[in-house]
């Protein structure tokens, strides 16, 4: 099984020209990819400035070296690949590292000098990203539960989550329209935000929901397929997280297209971006905000998923720069070592009402990726580099750990922690957001139909 790398030339590998030329797509995508999330952000900034949206107009040319700079690191990354950290990087790249490039300038929140010191830092961490994942070593000896009892326990700790999940909501489970999401939300947040049903919630929509729909799907065992999407359509009735609605799509997809012959072509991820941004491209012309579904969906899209983690970036860099930092009290972990300075505002609160100063504490909770939470918030710039040295060491013993899982199940699996880490912190998305009990499961699990010749699509 070959790896598309980019060789040096001094070693005079055969393959070096397919190789730079893999590097040049890879580029040229990601180029391509710039370009238009700043046109739509130019776009979305005359209906958004409110939130944080803003547009000071830059040049062509300083717009050009943006993107040229926010494309570079493509070069860098690996075509198809064996380990699950890279290919988590893929997807960071494209929604963390690039609008976090890109958007800041222009916000123009802080100075000029901030600006840069944060482009040149986020560029360095999205190397250290890349580098850092690209080869993880020889997979650790997993251990194996026998089958019956891991499933046996598996669904038994299922059912008793989601029982407790039902009685703990009972009539107020909705399935909310996109116009009524953030009425549910706040009704749904009543009883999350009072118990650790939400604890509950990340368990079940980060870890066993993903595994179990992506176990059915790539084993054709459509009875634990349709336990994971009925479940994951359940948890969006609590609280209307629409990330976890659009999970049941994006888990399958993930399972079924990223690998080939047991490779993941985390190259898919790329292309996958830049088809999504042009279809969006296409639907801005009809975009208005009269709540219609059109414009609900490329407001999700556009603005929630492509812009709002660059936006937040920009947002938190200048808040951090002018107030105190929390040296990771605002963390489950670092509360116990330090004082937190905000009271009883969440950091995302915190932000929301920085950015937003006229809407009460529950409208805008402006929860932001690791680089920002991990990194800005909690030790000022340095922090940017050291979040990502932590993230690209976790992703590296990830990919050890699981070396020996089927490459379906994992890029299925992972879909809603990836999620998380591009919208919270890696501790959050670790502890609560379901990333280490997922990876419990898949250390344990017995691939029992893989083991006995499962056929996987070509």
């Amino acid at each position: 099984m070959a790896t598309v790398e980019i060789p040096s030339a001094p070693q005079g590998n055969p393959l070096s020209i397919v190789g730079y030329f893999d590097a040049l797509g890879r580029a040229a995508a990601a180029l391509a990819y710039c370009g238009i999330l700043v046109f739509t952000y130019h776009f979305m900034s005359g209906f958004w400035a409110y939130i944080g949206l803003r547009d000071i107009g830059l040049s062509v040319s300083e717009l050009a070296l943006l993107c040229i700079l926010a494309a570079c690191p493509a070069l860098l990354l690996s075509s198809t690949n064996n380990n699950l950290g890279h290919y988590i990087v893929w997807i960071v790249y494209y929604t963390v590292c690039i609008p976090s490039i890109l958007i800041p300038p222009m916000q123009a929140f802080s100075s000029s000098g901030r600006i840069l010191l944060d482009e040149g830092l986020v560029f360095i961490a999205t190397i250290i990203l890349i580098v850092g994942t690209r080869n993880d070593g020889h997979p650790l000896r997993m251990i194996r539960i026998r089958r019956e009892y891991f499933w046996t326990a598996l669904l038994t700790m299922w059912a008793i989550l989601n029982l407790f999940v039902i009685f703990a909501f009972g009539n107020i489970l909705h399935l909310a329209s996109f116009a009524e999401v953030y009425d549910q939300r706040y009704l749904g947040a009543a009883v999350a935000d009072t118990s650790y049903i939400a604890y509950l919630i990340g368990a079940l929509t980060g870890a066993f929901n993903p595994f179990l729909i992506s176990v059915g799907v790539t084993r054709r065992k459509w009875l634990l397929l349709a336990l994971g999407l009925l479940s994951q359509i359940l948890m969006y009735m609590t609280v209307a997280l629409r990330a976890v609605l659009l999970s049941t799509i994006l888990i399958p997809a993930a399972a079924l297209l990223l690998v080939r012959r047991d490779s993941i072509q985390s190259y898919r991820v790329g292309y996958g971006m830049l088809a999504i941004s042009i279809a969006m491209l296409g639907l801005l012309p009809f975009y208005t905000l009269d709540g219609s579904l059109l414009s609900d969906i490329v407001s999700l899209v556009v603005v929630r998923t492509l812009e709002m983690p660059g936006v937040l970036f920009g947002a938190y860099s200048d808040f951090f720069s002018q107030y105190p930092i929390t040296l990771y009290s605002h963390s489950i972990v670092g509360r116990y070592f330090s004082s937190y300075p905000y009271g009883n505002l969440q950091i995302g609160q915190v932000i929301g009402q920085y950015l937003v100063q006229d809407q009460s504490l529950e409208s805008l909770d402006a929860n932001a990726h690791f680089m920002a939470t991990d990194g800005v918030a909690a030790l000022g710039w340095p922090g940017i580099v050291t979040s990502s040295i932590f993230l690209m060491f976790l992703l590296r013993g990830l990919s050890r750990l699981l070396g020996n899982v089927d490459r379906r199940v994992l890029c299925g699996s992972f879909i809603p922690v990836i999620i998380s880490i591009t919208n919270s912190s890696v501790l959050t998305s670790t502890l609560t957001g379901g990333g280490f009990l997922l990876t419990v499961l898949l250390y344990f699990w017995h691939d029992g139909d893989r083991a006995e010749g499962a056929s996987e699509p070509a």
